[in-house]
């Protein structure tokens, strides 16, 4: 394709031309006026574009066909998709580098220049790509086109790093990237018989270098110090970071080239080779209390994702925030083969026997007896009587009531306690899941309806528990991790739930006195489970209440011998700093930035985010 010429006079002019013109041709059009002077150096007002114009051809989409494997390429069609790929990245790269000139007006003149040479190589090698591309029988645009580098726009805009983002994010990890990539397809494309396609990945490789050189250099300029491997961690925008800046095939001499420091070029050859590597199967039975109920599909997928994040066992990382990527402290150090589940039920035992593994955590016998909603409450009466009154009005009712008691004699008793303890009460299954299958908040309303239920407690929960309608002020999770050998770990949460009781998050910002008060409960707790012979996560539910116009704790409401989603969002928050923070995994909260919210972040794509403030 013959590249048009701009009529450009300035810098400022030339990339808008490049963002604003449709056509193919006018993209290609080079860095000069158009008597082939340079073009005059300007600093115009900022703009922000977010997205470039494109004609009905060229226009993005959130998606494109997935890179054919190597192994394919003998195929004609193969390879033309890759070309495909190949080139849609040049084009967007000649954009997103006009974008930044146009977005930081006031970077340096000759980074400006810098930026300029680049845009003329990325055209040279788009050229070339199409050049390929029409040699295999395919027009450009002819295959879904995505907006992968456009996407991440918003995220270079609102950076405070602002041009130092782009640096980290375009010159230092995804061209860096592309120095492994482009060996990678050169070495198929040359095997596949293709020898001008892998000549053209050779020429795109060896001027990439370049462009890696001159990220690094200016990064380290505008920091103003000489230490490429801090400024880019300290500039890097998620989710950007150096599990991106490399290939499945990682090659360090064009690294060496490109002039990277030595500790640079490790950290990005070693990234996610830091994490712990435990002999573990996961059993993700969520929902198991319940498992004639399954919970929500997309939830599943993100406790799931986060799971496998956790225990360093997910394949799956190429969106997911670098900080968690990182060696996760509360692993176990075992070399043994061992199955860890959600919930350790006899299922879950059975399958670690089956597998030849052992059984990491508490054990199906300690769930049973600790997990049950009536083991809170009696634990609760034998260990803290002078901290918990309100026990003297919770009733624990067991699995066999109905067989010695009818339904005259219960509704008696709940009319009784109506009268005597609270009007108002709740009715809770011993086992069941994110406030399933309570009943009563309506008081002796639909009595009826409250016995059934009791009833249906007792043939398939194990019973249900009996307590005062309480108006709670707030919620707070105590999350232990309770190892073999050594110190417990514990943390204190607040709990965040919809209107509904559906869980909704953490934060991790208690008041003192409330912290001071869960955090010797949890240790007390811990020391009983560890005596049983307890090992692995549990959790507290505690909640603040109003009662005589007095705030009041109840530091005991349910025990969870699993792991929880407390601890997931105790992980995240430890991975990601010590500010204040939110982990929003419902939609409700993920879509309700709180006031004191300076920074969102997406861990990974369509999963929780975390709002932060200001460190």
């Amino acid at each position: 394709m013959q590249p048009q010429t701009s009529n450009s006079q300035t810098v400022s002019e030339y990339c808008r031309h490049l963002v604003q013109r449709p056509d193919l041709a006018s993209k290609l059009a080079p860095p000069r006026q158009k008597s082939g002077e340079p073009l005059t150096l300007d600093r115009p007002a900022p703009e922000l574009w977010l997205e470039p114009v494109r004609a009905p051809a060229l226009k993005m989409t959130g998606k494109a066909p997935k890179l054919p494997k190597l192994h394919t390429l003998q195929n004609p069609e193969a390879r033309a998709k890759c070309l495909h790929r190949f080139a849609h990245h040049e084009l967007q790269a000649v954009e997103l580098f006009a974008w930044a000139i146009l977005r930081w007006p006031d970077m340096p003149d000759a980074m400006k220049r810098g930026f300029l040479n680049t845009i003329a190589e990325e055209q040279k090698h788009l050229s070339l790509y199409l050049e390929r591309l029409e040699a295999h029988g395919v027009r450009f645009g002819d295959l879904e086109l995505s907006d992968y580098f456009w996407r991440h726009v918003p995220t270079l805009d609102q950076s405070p790093d602002g041009p130092k983002a782009f640096l980290a994010a375009m010159g230092l990890t995804l061209e860096q990237a592309n120095l492994d990539f482009t060996l990678m397809y050169k070495d198929a494309f040359a095997a596949a018989g293709d020898a001008q396609t892998a000549a053209v990945l050779q020429l795109v490789h060896d001027e990439e270098i370049g462009h890696v050189r001159l990220a690094k250099t200016w990064l380290n300029k505008l920091q103003g110090r000489d230490d490429d491997l801090g400024n880019y961690l300290a500039t890097a925008p998620f989710p950007f970071g150096a599990t991106r800046a490399k290939g499945r095939q990682f090659h360090r001499a064009p690294r060496e080239k490109a002039t990277l420091s030595p500790a640079f070029i490790t950290h990005v050859g070693e990234a996610q080779k830091n994490w712990v590597q435990l002999n573990v199967e996961l059993y993700g039975n969520f929902g198991a209390e319940e498992p004639e109920t399954k919970p929500e599909p997309s939830r599943v997928k993100s406790i799931q994702k986060l799971f496998e994040l956790f225990w360093q066992q997910s394949n799956r990382t190429d969106d997911v925030h670098p900080a968690l990527l990182s060696r996760n402290a509360l692993l176990p150090a075992t070399l043994e083969p061992f199955l860890f589940p959600w919930l350790a039920n006899e299922q879950a035992a059975a399958y670690a026997e089956q597998q030849n593994r052992i059984l990491w955590g508490p054990t199906p016998d300690l769930v049973q007896k600790w997990h049950p909603k009536h083991r809170a409450i009696q634990w609760a009466k034998e260990n803290q009587p002078e901290m918990e009154t309100w026990t003297d009005d919770v009733v624990i009712f067991n699995a066999d009531y109905f067989s010695a008691n009818n339904d005259e004699s219960f509704g008696s008793f709940l009319t009784n306690y109506a009268q005597t303890v609270s009007p108002r009460f709740t009715l809770k299954p011993n086992w069941g899941f994110s406030g399933r299958g309570r009943v009563g908040a309506e008081g002796l309303e639909g009595l009826a309806k409250i016995t059934n239920a009791a009833k249906r407690m007792c043939s398939h929960k194990g019973g249900f528990v009996l307590e005062p309608w309480f108006e709670r002020v707030q919620d707070y999770s105590v999350l232990l991790w309770i190892p073999k050998k050594g110190d417990v770990r514990v943390r204190v949460l607040t709990l965040l739930n919809t209107a509904a009781g559906v869980y909704g998050g953490h934060e991790n910002q208690v008041p003192n006195a409330v912290r001071k008060q869960l955090k010797q409960v949890g240790r007390r707790l811990a020391d009983d489970l560890r005596q049983d012979g307890y090992v692995g996560p549990a959790g507290l539910d505690a909640f603040t209440y109003k009662k005589d116009g007095k705030t009041h704790l109840r530091s005991t409401v349910e025990i969870n011998a699993r792991m929880t989603l407390g601890h997931l969002a105790w992980w995240v928050f430890s991975s990601l700093g010590n500010q204040q923070m939110r982990f929003a995994f419902h939609p409700k909260f993920q879509d309700a930035a709180p006031d004191w919210s300076h920074e969102i972040v997406d861990l990974f794509e369509d999963g929780p985010r975390v709002f932060m403030a200001e460190r």
